[in-house]
């Protein structure tokens, strides 16, 4: 079940790594559309590219611990 809304702001887990390239562990970003039970569109803070990915990928920053969040420099 999908348990996002539109507009929240969500991080990658490392599972995500496996899966994709560009939404990895550590990538944020937000969701503009929830596409059914399973997927969400994610858009990268200022990127203009959305994605379309698998929601059990990601979860809210906002219950992430902050100190785990890798800045962009540590994501290269």
């Amino acid at each position: 079940m999908n348990r996002f809304y539109i507009g929240e702001e969500v991080i990658g887990l490392p599972e995500a790594n496996e899966r994709y390239i560009v939404t990895r562990e550590g990538w944020i970003g937000i969701v503009v559309d929830i596409l059914d039970m399973n997927m969400i569109q994610v858009k990268g803070i200022g990127e203009m590219n959305v994605y379309a990915v698998f929601a059990k990928y990601f979860t809210s920053l906002h219950c992430f611990p902050q100190d785990t969040v890798l800045n962009y420099e540590e994501r290269v």
